[in-house]
């Protein structure tokens, strides 16, 4: 190995790129350090890095040394492994492949070897990028010129002027190494069948691959605690608040006894019974909400339930542990209300949930998971810092810090602390989640005061100067209006009528994307909708891939079955004719809509 590095260390290095940079030492390494711990957020290629220390050279102490493995995202690529070393003096970082490790099925040689990048000048300048004029390699460690020119020589100039704050990689609780590969055959397992029968409106591909990711995380830290423990049993789980089941649903089907419990059944648990168990319960924390015959208790994105689960786990048994992914804020009995704010308010529920652990008696972990959400930090609380028989000691704490939290009725006084194992509720302010989800995409409005809304709106827009004045085929002219932003809409629309669409999400906006026959908003413009180049109802930017496409293929179905708000409300009618529009123009021609259904089909369980 030494001479492998001497080697490339007296080859010929030439300078193909130099950036400028404010960034000092510190953020140059730190930079460096993104590269090394985490090349997977610049080379799509990599899924993770494996990175391990080295002996210092002999007469070279002052020279870090790392073996990297990079791990492949694709199961058609192989890993690579390189070299890396740490001058921080010479303020020096090369990389060096290996060539034990070289894999061909590229198909390309590229046209650098090693990699050497340094910082110029003692503090801040330039970053100099060098490459060695030969040598070869596997494709995934170093592409080529051309992208470490145009794309990772900016980043680490970015870089190194914001350093990093927050942790430099994810999944650090396990090995990402593991976690890479079993995520790979899951994700070719249930992918397709899932999303090839999901019967709910969200979209598939976003809900079931960040489930699978979750159960790759919490499969593999198993495997791992049993590996531990010298376990050969499958640790069993309930997952509280499980949503849509399929978390449940894989991890059954993996070996794990467990079942899934939530306020509300939803349409694609019948077709993950019975290898799911799922539970329609209101969870009220309770003696009732002990679950000792259960390894793990589980919480993604579990709400109002979030902040209980270390305490059902505490109070479960002296064995039972806990895994939440936390998602909205949500204290004991109420929204959570952040005390600092220099955080955001995600970091600071985080990290009170964490405090709520440790009051539990955990000893806690955080780590950040690679799933396709913003919110991805989860809470672990897989070990106890007290001993057994401190334990009422402990329960005499929790049940204190609990009471701190939970709204108190200015008439009544405290009730007395107990083990927690036997009341019938241990807070008696919680409100569990409704068992029927509320409706508030504006559609349960009074259809007379949507009426007035768009009347109002479109108006308004009519009379903007100058308007838009669109000629027809027919030789017509059609006016269009011109635009409001949405604040000009709410104020043509008043305080009164703004006032009942308080409770709805997204309020006005969403009133006014509702309809879209009429309304075309983007980017916090409002405009008439132009049909005369013909087209069909568009589907707004968040609708699913799925729904996007049973529209196209039911477009003939849905052909007149709406009245066309143009022909009967715009100054000059619809500018489309008769024949050529897609919606009823009179209530002669108006049609019966159909029955929208998504197909249940079967799938191998």
């Amino acid at each position: 190995m030494a001479s492998l590095e001497s080697e490339w260390r007296e080859g010929e290095w030439e300078i193909i790129g130099e950036g400028g940079t404010k960034g000092d030492i510190k953020g140059f390494l730190s930079a460096i350090n993104v590269w090394i711990y985490r090349p997977h957020v610049i080379n799509k290629r990599v899924s993770c890095a494996v990175v391990s220390s080295l002996a210092a050279a002999p007469g070279e102490e002052q020279r870090v040394r790392l073996e990297r493995e990079l791990v492949a995202k694709s199961s058609n690529h192989d890993n690579g492994k390189d070299i890396v070393l740490i001058d921080e003096i010479g303020h020096i970082v090369t990389f060096i492949p290996s060539p034990a490790h070289f894999s061909y099925k590229f198909q390309y040689v590229p046209d650098v070897g090693g990699v050497n990048v340094k910082l110029g000048g003692d503090t801040c300048g330039k970053i100099i990028l060098l490459v060695t004029a030969s040598g070869t390699d596997c494709g995934v460690v170093h592409p080529k010129r051309v992208w470490l020119q145009s794309v990772l020589l900016p980043k680490i100039c970015q870089w190194a002027e914001s350093p990093l704050t927050t942790p430099t990689s994810n999944n650090e609780v396990i090995s990402m190494k593991r976690y890479t590969s079993l995520y790979k055959e899951l994700k070719e397992k249930y992918g397709p069948p899932l999303i090839k029968v999901w019967p709910e409106t969200t979209d598939p591909y976003k809900f079931v691959y960040e489930d699978i990711a979750i159960a790759t995380y919490l499969l593999v830290l198993w495997e791992e605690e049993r590996g531990s423990a010298g376990s050969s049993r499958l640790q069993s789980f309930v997952d509280l608040g499980c949503g849509n089941g399929v978390l449940v649903y894989i991890l059954s089907a993996e070996g794990h006894q467990g079942k899934g419990i939530d306020v509300r059944a939803r349409r694609i648990w019948e077709l993950l019974q019975p290898t799911a168990t799922l539970e329609v319960a209101a969870l009220i924390p309770s003696g009732s909400t002990r679950f000792s015959e259960f390894d793990w208790l589980i919480g993604n994105h579990s709400d109002e339930l979030t902040p209980w689960i270390p305490v059902m786990a505490s109070r479960s048994s002296a064995t039972t542990k806990f895994f939440v992914l936390p998602c909205c804020t949500f204290d004991f009995d109420k929204k959570y209300s952040r005390s600092s704010c220099h955080k955001s308010q995600y970091r600071c529920y985080v990290d009170y949930i964490k405090e709520v652990s440790f009051a539990m008696g955990f000893n806690v972990m955080e780590d950040t998971m690679r799933i396709p959400s913003s919110k991805r930090i989860c809470v672990i609380g897989q070990s106890r810092h007290y001993s057994p028989k401190d334990e009422s000691s402990v329960e005499r704490r929790r049940q204190e810090f609990i009471q701190s939290r939970c709204t108190k009725p200015s008439h009544t006084p405290d009730p007395p602390l107990s083990d927690g194992c036997h009341d019938d509720k241990w807070c008696d302010t919680f409100k569990p989640r409704p068992s029927i989800e509320p409706i508030r995409n504006c559609s349960t409005i009074d259809r007379s005061i949507q009426e007035d809304i768009v009347t109002m709106v479109t108006d308004a827009i009519l009379k903007q100067t100058p308007g838009e004045c669109i000629r027809l085929r027919d030789g017509r002219e059609w006016n269009r209006g011109g635009s409001l932003s949405v604040s000009e809409a709410a104020a043509t629309v008043g305080p009164v009528r703004l006032s009942l669409l308080k409770r709805e999400c997204g309020g006005l906006n969403t009133l006014l994307r509702n309809h879209c026959q009429i309304f075309h908003v983007h980017k916090g413009s409002i405009q008439l909708r132009d049909w005369s180049k013909g087209g069909t109802e568009p589907l707004g930017p968040a609708a699913s891939r799925k729904s996007r496409l049973w529209k196209e293929s039911q477009s003939d179905r849905l052909y007149n079955t709406k009245l066309c708000w143009f022909h009967s409300s715009h100054p000059q009618g619809c500018p489309l004719r008769e024949d050529e529009c897609s919606y009823a123009h009179g209530k002669e021609e108006l049609k019966e809509r159909p029955l929208g259904s998504y197909r249940h089909e079967c799938f191998e369980k």
